[in-house]
């Protein structure tokens, strides 16, 4: 999960029991590691990692809960959204609650995205404007789901249409590109 200050604690709470429940290993990525974010109604939510000193790629997925604070510090981050625009584009699972959305449209995940407390889930990602205590199991399934359906090397590429430049095979023999030049 990305996190900052001011993050919706009780729904990063609610959110790492359902996954865990469910058997996967959450981890609270921050601009810092160590220590802990304060929560924008109170609270606090322990930080595993520093999102600068790890690649998405080295994740299954990717959260981004709520808290208005808190996105406009990782909106303002490079690496918070270079981080998911990257799993996004790796066929990550990807999911956002209550403000959390904000970065995934920053990072320029092209999804429909939930305008409302309805669960909205398509191409593996998954969000919901409701938060804390109004987040509901189906936003907790439809994640799990989408995370089930990752497989590493395996997966049909849905989001990300070929460039024209590569759409014909190379000329191994000749090592030429796909329009019979060599390549650069």
């Amino acid at each position: 999960m990305l996190a900052a200050d001011g993050v919706d604690v009780r729904g990063v709470d609610r959110f790492i029991k359902a996954m865990r429940k469910r058997g996967a290993i959450p981890e609270v990525l921050a601009p810092i590691a160590g220590g802990s974010l304060s929560g924008g109604s109170g609270g606090e939510n322990a930080v595993d990692r520093s999102f600068t000193s790890v690649a998405s790629v080295l994740y299954d997925a990717v959260v981004v809960p709520c808290g208005p604070h808190a996105m406009e510090t990782l909106e303002k981050n490079g690496y918070a959204v270079h981080f998911v625009t990257e799993a996004y584009k790796h066929l990550k699972a990807v999911a956002a609650f209550g403000a959390g959305i904000d970065l995934l449209r920053k990072a320029g995940i092209d999804q429909p995205l939930a305008d409302g407390q309805d669960v909205v889930a398509a191409a593996g990602v998954v969000s919901t404007t409701a938060a804390q205590d109004d987040l509901s199991d189906q936003f907790f399934e439809e994640f799990a789901a989408a995370l089930a359906k990752h497989r590493p090397g395996g997966a049909k590429q849905t989001r990300c249409q070929p460039d024209s430049a590569f759409s014909e095979p190379s000329k191994v023999a000749g090592r030429q590109t796909g329009d019979g030049s060599p390549p650069v």
